[in-house]
């Protein structure tokens, strides 16, 4: 029945064997994140498959909080995960540069961490192109947050017009818009 004290064990050098979760900064967005509920089922059963635990946190929409990176320097999290992790976020490139391990779901362009993604241009060119082939030819892209923000939403925008001007069609409509949360 003896259980290690947690503190004590990183004081003694040891491992947490806490694994953090960093999710969208914009909690209004989680709902609607048809990805996310999933996701977090899988890491749960991976984590508690290997006696880890799983800590979920959001910067909220402050782009410069530092929640996340206090845990860190605060040897409270053995690793992290970041899904959706946005171009403008100052503390990811700190840890990166402490060499801590970090996991990006989604990509950052230029940035050298390892990261699990879809081909997101490929993916919108795909769907337009299907709409296309149904005889649509008036065909919004909405997206769901800024281009300048997430790497996911500026790559479906290229696969959206890469279908278009290939189709010889001139850009239809594009709205970019903020996370909504969802009435019930």
């Amino acid at each position: 029945g003896y259980v290690p004290h947690a503190a004590a064990q990183v004081l003694a050098g040891q491992r947490t064997r806490i694994v953090g979760l960093v999710i969208p900064p914009n909690r209004q967005h989680l709902p609607s994140h048809l990805f996310l509920l999933p996701l977090m089922e899988g890491l749960l059963h991976v984590v508690q498959e290997h006696g880890l635990r799983l800590l979920i946190d959001s910067p909220g929409d402050d782009p410069h909080t530092r929640t996340y990176l206090d845990l860190v320097r605060a040897k409270r999290l053995d690793g992290l995960i970041m899904f959706e992790p946005r171009s403008d976020d100052p503390a990811l490139q700190a840890l990166v540069d402490d060499g801590f391990p970090v996991v990006l779901i989604g990509d950052l362009p230029g940035a050298d961490i390892t990261s699990v993604d879809v081909d997101n241009r490929a993916a919108a060119r795909t769907a337009v192109e299907h709409l296309l082939q149904l005889g649509h030819r008036h065909i919004c892209c909405i997206t769901n947050a800024p281009r300048s923000s997430f790497t996911a939403t500026a790559e479906r925008l290229r696969g959206y017009q890469d279908a278009l001007e290939a189709a010889g069609i001139a850009l239809s409509l594009i709205h970019i818009s903020e996370p909504t949360r969802l009435r019930r």
